[in-house]
């Protein structure tokens, strides 16, 4: 099994290798782009804004049609297949921590340290203000006092920042208009900062 980024705009993206965990740019049918925040292009190790340009659409085309992911330059593979890499697909930016001093980053929600603390099935964490945080946890019960205090712990030092956290225990947790699930979701808007 191998794993494949792509888009309902542009169809297929990139293709993971069969040899190492990155993923090759399918290059042969469009320009894909991972630009800095001023628009430089990314070195390897650096994560960049994803803008494409298809290059068989000629009826619509799509010209440097920024997709609001994130991804990380990868080194030329080991594989010999001369296509440019991609270490990681991070996601959208409506998925990055947003902290009270207005810096953002990928959140790691830690959740291999949770498997040993309760019975969690499914989770999605969503950033409600610059200072709290929902977790919505699938579980065949409420978590324990004991439970959520050490589970409060390990989101607060993954997420990176004290959050106040509150916890809800819905039947399911809804995938996305399209198909996806997101594990954690920012409702904060880009320019917040505490007044």
């Amino acid at each position: 099994m191998v794993d494949v980024y792509s888009t309902q705009e542009t169809g297929m993206l990139a293709l993971q290798c069969p040899e190492h965990p990155h993923y090759h740019v399918q290059s042969e049918g469009m320009l894909l782009e991972v630009l800095t925040d001023d628009g430089h292009p990314c070195q390897p190790g650096e994560v960049g804004r994803v803008v494409v340009t298809p290059l068989h659409n000629f009826a619509t085309p799509l010209i440097r049609y920024e997709l609001g992911d994130y991804a990380e330059v990868g080194a030329p593979c080991a594989c010999g297949r001369g296509l440019p890499v991609l270490t990681r697909i991070l996601g959208r930016s409506r998925n990055m921590v947003r902290l009270p001093d207005g810096s953002r980053h990928w959140p790691k929600t830690g959740y291999g340290a949770w498997m040993g603390i309760a019975p969690i099935k499914q989770f999605q964490l969503v950033q409600k203000t610059l200072h709290h945080v929902e977790a919505r946890l699938v579980m065949p019960r409420r978590l324990l006092p004991d439970e959520e205090g050490k589970l409060t712990t390990i989101l607060q030092q993954t997420l990176g920042y004290p959050f106040s956290i509150t916890y809800s225990y819905p039947a399911e947790i809804a995938r996305s208009a399209g198909g996806k699930f997101e594990d954690f979701i920012s409702e904060v808007a880009a320019g917040a900062a505490t007044p």
